[in-house]
């Protein structure tokens, strides 16, 4: 039971890698996503 309460310190940084490494690649990922469609977009009523 010991180890468990020092498993604390464990998932707090954890907890910080998580988010921060799915928010690095959706962000690129999303702006291409948006960006392809939107020179087609343009194009096709021009």
């Amino acid at each position: 039971m010991s180890p468990t309460n020092t498993s604390n310190p464990t998932p707090d940084p954890d907890a910080t890698d998580e988010p921060d490494t799915p928010d690095i690649p959706q962000t690129p990922e999303r702006e291409h996503l948006p960006d392809l469609p939107d020179p087609t977009e343009v194009g096709e009523d021009g």
